[in-house]
């Protein structure tokens, strides 16, 4: 009888323990889990930030080439401080939030923050005192030591007067590729940029580790978010030409995209731009991690903008906003191929 009892003990321990077993196997799995999850997603944001400041290019070697996206280096003495043209402290501080919004998961509101650490990138927003100059950022990366060190926003009185006259006026109208563009940035104090919404993108699609998601796509080749943010502008500061501009073009483009008036018209609209994705473990199966960088215009059916990163993993699947296209342009850009339907500026032609 007591050998019965000792047997019906060890056996409930033996249980026990091999429960306790199990469940501290199970945790660390969901700690390793967790883990990895959070490395994809730090790193995600680190490549969105670096997507934002430089264009990143692979050399013939294997090397990275890092080319600055923001504004020109204009003193010979300092080739890596670029500057360009802040029309307020808001204006600058808007351009400081699209760099950092990987980090903003929040469509509703920017992240009100002056400094960031992500990776090795370390950033800081600060208003300038020095006459002419609106702001600056700090940027302090050892990969871009020796191409970007600091953003310098000045007034458009400051930007030096023998620049290169820009190839397209400020909203005009042009027929390139069978593709309207118009005209939203003109190549000042950066790069120009026109804007279409009839074509230029594509799909990109996601279908080696479909598991979970299924296969899905997104758009590539789409336009910036600043180009969609000089698209607000221009609409809040600019009304009137905008409204010149939409006039020309429903009366010499035959069915125009509907965006440019329904923006005029303050419908909300969102839209995709770039993203970073990258592949892990999830539940013995990959599954895709993906930030998804996304603005829109007219929320609330004002002339507003905001842009923020929405994230995908394990079995969510991306959905999709309005893809649009653009093409950037400098003094002395090829226009061969382009036609003129309307000039812009601010006088009605």
């Amino acid at each position: 009888m007591k050998k019965s009892i000792i047997l019906v003990i060890v056996g409930a321990l033996a249980l026990t323990l091999s429960s306790c077993s199990n469940d501290n196997e199970t945790a660390t799995e969901e700690q390793e889990q967790e883990a990895l999850d959070a490395s994809i997603r730090e790193s995600l944001k680190t490549r969105g930030i670096m997507k934002a400041l430089c264009q990143i290019d692979t050399l013939d070697n294997g090397k990275l080439s890092y080319t600055p996206r923001i504004g020109k280096a204009l003193e010979s003495a300092t080739p890596t401080v670029y500057y360009t043209i802040g029309y307020d402290l808001e204006d600058a501080r808007q351009t400081f939030n699209g760099i950092i919004v990987a980090l903003n998961e929040d469509e509703e509101k920017d992240l009100n923050v002056d400094e960031v650490r992500q990776g090795n990138i370390h950033l800081k927003f600060s208003e300038s005192n020095t006459p002419g100059e609106v702001a600056r950022i700090t940027v302090d990366c050892p990969d871009l030591k020796d191409v970007l060190t600091e953003i310098v926003f000045i007034t458009e009185e400051r930007w030096p007067a023998n620049d290169g006259a820009s190839p397209f006026n400020l909203l005009s109208i042009w027929r390139y590729q069978n593709r309207i563009y118009v005209c939203v940035r003109d190549a000042t104090s950066d790069e120009g940029i026109m804007l279409t919404f009839d074509g230029g993108w594509s799909e990109d699609w996601f279908k080696k580790y479909s598991f979970w998601q299924g296969e899905f796509y997104l758009w590539e080749h789409t336009a910036s978010s600043e180009a969609i943010k000089n698209l607000s502008h221009l609409l809040l500061y600019k009304n009137n030409f905008y409204k010149t501009m939409l006039d020309k073009m429903k009366e010499r483009v035959s069915n125009p995209s509907r965006i440019w008036e329904d923006a005029y018209s303050g419908l909300t609209m969102y839209f995709d731009h770039d993203y970073t994705y990258d592949h892990g473990l999830w539940l013995f199966f990959n599954c895709y991690y993906v930030d998804l960088h996304k603005s829109v215009i007219n929320n609330r059916y004002k002339y507003d903008f905001s842009e923020w990163t929405v994230h995908f993993e394990h079995d969510i699947q991306p959905y999709r906003g309005r893809p649009s296209h653009e093409i950037r342009f400098n003094p002395g850009f090829n226009m061969s191929g382009w036609e003129c339907i309307y000039k812009g500026g601010t006088v009605v032609q």
